[in-house]
């Protein structure tokens, strides 16, 4: 088993590439199962596959030359294509491209001068155009 240890992210968020940015990012595919469940006797919940959806968090770095190049972007409430690359964007490799509604956006700064960051949280606004849990990759 070979096991990936790198991090080649490739990121955009409203088609500014961010990825030099990045420090870490989470995609959470769900799906909300619906209760079928019928039948006299019945002792089991049954279910079947319901909505698909998909959340996403990212934490990015302040950076003080280029702050201005990505804030835009990253304000709540507004929607924004956000593609990612979690092995850059090399052919063959895995893709997902999608539009997300910006939930927020936190900004933290420490006392104990540890990095600056932005935790932008967004939640999908609708199915991904390039989905790489069904086999989406870059051609």
């Amino acid at each position: 088993m070979v096991s990936y240890a790198e991090n080649t992210v490739y990121l955009t968020m409203g088609g500014t590439a961010v990825q030099a940015y990045f420090k870490d990012v989470q995609l959470s595919p769900s799906n909300s199962a619906v209760d079928i469940t019928t039948g006299a006797g019945v002792d089991h919940v049954q279910r079947a596959p319901g909505l698909n959806d998909t959340s996403i968090s990212i934490t990015l770095a302040y950076d003080l030359t280029d702050v201005q190049t990505y804030i835009q972007k990253i304000a709540a409430g507004q929607t924004i294509s956000i593609e990612y690359g979690p092995e850059s964007n090399v052919s063959g490799k895995p893709r997902h491209v999608q539009n997300f509604v910006i939930t927020g956006a936190d900004h933290q700064v420490s006392v104990d001068k540890s990095s600056v960051t932005f935790n932008v949280v967004g939640e999908g606004a609708a199915a991904p155009s390039v989905d790489m849990f069904t086999g989406g990759v870059y051609s």
